[in-house]
């Protein structure tokens, strides 16, 4: 029974170890993203013309990519922000869990650890009250 309750906790923190990965792994590409926004946004604010007039065609070009860029960097910055959530809910729904250390966690794992043999005892035909009157002679009386 303790035994289960450590390893559920083992799972949960492999588990959440996998969602702050994958939210690192968010943050940064969004970063790049930010970066070459902004490096973008620097570049189209110069001239583009070879006798100093602006190039309307290569600043028509430039607002086209700097759309597409933000519309990227929103998408990643949304995709961030609900992992980012969803692993925050977790550690706290983890720390929470751990937190019972022996209250009623490790009963409620022992009691589905119980009902796991009855039912595999149920599923070889074995009845259980044979069983506990075998286990228990004085109390099944």
């Amino acid at each position: 029974m303790l035994l289960l309750y450590v390893i559920l906790l083992i799972e949960l923190y492999l588990v959440q170890r996998l969602l702050r990965w994958r939210v690192a792994r968010l943050e940064k590409r969004y970063g790049r993203v930010a970066t070459e926004a902004d490096a973008l946004v620097k570049a189209s604010q110069t001239r583009g013309g070879t006798i100093g007039r602006p190039d309307p065609l290569v600043g028509a070009r430039q607002q086209y990519q700097l759309a597409r860029l933000a519309m990227k960097r929103e998408r990643v910055e949304a995709r961030y922000a609900s992992w980012l959530s969803f692993s925050e809910r977790f550690a706290a729904f983890r720390g929470r869990l751990a937190g019972f250390k022996g209250k009623l966690v490790p009963y409620v794992v022992g009691a589905a650890d119980v009902a796991g043999v009855v039912v595999a005892l149920q599923k070889f035909g074995v009845d259980v009250g044979q069983v506990l009157a075998a286990t228990f002679p004085r109390l099944m009386g």
